[in-house]
């Protein structure tokens, strides 16, 4: 088998996330070789470790479902988590006191000029 197939199995079985791979077929050994052509080993090494970051992927958001290691090889999947898809965001908004947010002002646009009237411009930065 290709060393370069062996160091990434062996440094996805590093992760705690996802359950250890025992043995590889030949479809995914192949998934692995045309992913290794296109981006490298040290991008799929990165792609593993953004996985199991991810609260998603790794299962710590929706206990039901966590990502396997041949759902993670498909080249599309590498290439989405790769691209910052799965990772988590802390949320940037921010809440509007209740009086800027009076059911008397009928429209959107009423609400942001509310907003910015009381020193919330950088809501639009």
């Amino acid at each position: 088998m290709d060393n370069n197939i062996i160091t990434l199995v062996r440094h996805f079985n590093t992760s705690t996330s996802f359950e250890r791979v025992l043995s590889i077929n030949d479809y995914q050994i192949g998934q692995l070789m045309r992913s290794i052509e296109q981006l490298g080993v040290e991008a799929i090494k990165e792609a593993f470790d953004r996985a199991e970051r991810s609260l998603f992927l790794s299962g710590k958001k929706v206990p039901t479902w966590r990502a396997s290691f041949g759902w993670l090889i498909k080249h599309e999947n590498l290439k989405n988590i790769l691209n910052g898809k799965y990772d988590d965001y802390k949320s940037t908004r921010t809440m509007l006191p209740a009086d800027v947010c009076d059911s008397s002002l009928s429209n959107a646009d009423e609400l942001v000029s509310a907003a910015l009237a009381r020193g919330f411009d950088d809501l639009y930065e």
